[in-house]
């Protein structure tokens, strides 16, 4: 097997004008390999790219369980998460994960000084009266800029 990940293209009907594309994991099986979709099927790039951050996402979250089970979660915890530039950008891969219990987690896994920088673009560039933002605005405490349970 080459590489893991690979995408399928779609070239759809005489109607659509676009090809749609989706990411793929390569599968190898009885000596047979095809490429299994893993997302869902995308004409925008910057659809795609909210998928794939989605996806990493995931991956993350697996990896944090495989080390939970070897008994290492404290060593190497840091996520992907901490390595994403900008307070916009991890707010971006924040809101990404489904499960309360996960986000908050996550969230309070970021060191101090990265909490402090998303909870000021979350409370001074996003509406706190619905979604995730008004989840994070109900549960940030500032004194230890830690989401509260």
């Amino acid at each position: 097997m080459s590489s893991l990940f690979d995408i399928i293209v779609e070239e759809g009907g005489e109607r659509v004008t676009r090809p749609s594309v989706r990411l793929g994991i390569r599968c190898a099986v009885g000596g047979q390999e095809t490429v299994c979709p893993v997302s869902g099927s995308f004409e925008s790039g910057e659809h795609l790219e909210k998928e794939a951050e989605i996806l990493r996402d995931d991956l993350d979250r697996a990896l944090d369980r495989a080390r939970k089970a070897l008994g290492r979660e404290q060593e190497g915890s840091e996520s992907d998460l901490t390595s994403a530039g900008s307070p916009e950008e991890l707010w971006q891969r924040l809101t990404a994960i489904q499960d309360d219990g996960e986000f908050v987690e996550r969230f309070n896994g970021l060191d101090e000084g990265k909490r402090r920088e998303v909870a000021e673009h979350v409370l001074t560039a996003c509406n706190v009266f619905s979604g995730r933002p008004a989840l994070f605005s109900s549960r940030y405490d500032a004194d230890s800029a830690l989401l509260k349970d």
